[in-house]
């Protein structure tokens, strides 16, 4: 059996600690390198005012029906995906718990490793100025020249003391920059432990906000399945508009292509770049009704078809353009106010449900440029969009900029 004395066993603890030290220096580092989902809370925290920013504009969408004891369908599909936006928030603040998390044990085991270090600078340094005091002579160099045996004793003495001088402010110095870098940490574990509590703050809130919200989707869905007779009356003429406006659009670009010049396919190559990045025509709008087949919210065994999309706006909202383009139609379509027609070579954007135009046909729009005002119905603005290639609607969405 291998008998260790004390100097080697202390020896081999001091080597243990150190590499104990080493790898829990290393822990926050390797935390901080599988961040949730690669983000950084920057990140978390910008996503999350972004989701905010629609709750809020959905919030001034409701507000506008409030008063008006009836409900409409589209207020349904607006607090169905408030509620959702609601989650998202909730998850992404849960994110951000989950990097304050990460970041508080990294500065907990920084915290704890400076610590360390600082008591240790702080033995040794005692260790050297008990050696110093018990020479006296630190501080009278002249002294140890003259009790020298030989001026070459004296010098080398002096220079040792010297050294020692130097050694003990060095020691010192790194004591204050420890006991600095210290407390940093303390103060940054701080921090993130009062961000914790907001966010957990904020947990609370948000969760009270969703169940009030779930709760006024119960009662909407009531008050709309009593008046089923009445939405499967709306449901008909919605069908006959829709289907009336689809032929009159049909016929105007049966016209247009027709007549369409050879070089409009720069236009349209131009305007397919826009796939993915289109700005929508109305700030603070919700879709609120999507492209395509769908069944209805709330009536069973019902389907419902969209050539384009329904958005809820803010009341009377300025319509805009979507890209440059030449207006081929302006015209008063049954159950869809005033409708504009642009075309950007072989593609065409149509904009509907406005109460007036500020555009002709024949003109020349820019992208941004306002085409008129959306009409008020039942307290509210609803306003629809689609966008055809040649003969062949496509799903608007696709070309949307996405917003969160």
């Amino acid at each position: 059996m291998i008998r260790m004395n004390s100097r080697s066993r202390l020896k081999m603890w001091s080597s243990i600690q150190k590499n104990l030290l080493n790898f829990l220096f290393l822990i926050p580092i390797l935390l901080g390198s599988f961040n949730v989902n690669g983000q950084t809370r920057e990140e978390l925290e910008q996503r999350r005012n972004d989701i905010i920013q629609i709750i809020d504009n959905t919030n001034q969408l409701l507000e506008e029906t409030a008063k008006n004891k009836k409900v409409l369908l589209s207020d349904l599909v607006i607090i169905e995906q408030q509620i959702e936006n609601r989650k998202v928030l909730l998850e992404q603040i849960s994110l951000e718990i989950e990097l304050i998390d990460q970041d508080i044990l990294g500065h907990a085991f920084d915290k704890e490793s400076k610590q360390q270090r600082l008591d240790s600078l702080k033995i040794q340094y005692n260790k050297v100025l008990r050696a110093v005091y018990r020479q006296r002579a630190l501080h009278n160099p002249i002294l140890a020249l003259l009790s020298s045996e030989s001026v070459s004793q004296g010098l080398l003495k002096a220079n040792v003391y010297m050294r020692l001088r130097e050694y003990v402010t060095e020691k010192l110095t790194h004591i204050k920059d420890e006991q600095f870098q210290l407390d940093q940490e303390i103060k940054l574990l701080s921090y993130d432990k009062d961000q914790k509590r907001e966010a957990l703050k904020r947990v609370a809130e948000q969760s009270a906000k969703l169940e009030n919200e779930q709760a006024r989707q119960r009662v909407m869905i009531t008050s709309l399945q009593q008046d089923e007779s009445l939405l499967t009356l709306n449901l008909q003429e919605q069908r006959t508009d829709r289907a009336r406006m689809n032929g009159e659009i049909e016929e105007i670009l049966k016209k247009e292509l027709a007549d369409a010049p050879t070089n409009e396919s720069i236009i349209a190559s131009e305007f397919a770049l826009l796939k993915g990045k289109m700005v929508l025509p109305i700030e603070g709008s919700v879709i609120t009704s999507k492209y395509g087949k769908q069944p209805h919210p709330t009536m069973r065994n019902i389907t419902i078809s969209n050539n384009g999309v329904d958005m809820r706006a803010p009341l009377k909202a300025q319509v805009k353009a979507v890209f440059g383009g030449k207006v081929v139609s302006v015209s008063k379509m049954s159950g869809f106010g005033v409708t504009v027609i642009i075309e950007h070579g072989l593609y065409y954007t149509v904009y509907s449900r406005m109460g007036e135009s500020t555009v002709k046909k024949g003109d020349r729009v820019e992208r941004g440029q306002i085409l008129g005002s959306l009409e008020v119905k039942d307290d509210s603005s609803e306003f629809h969009f689609e966008i055809w290639k040649d003969n062949k609607t496509q799903n608007p969405e696709d070309w949307f900029r996405q917003r969160v």
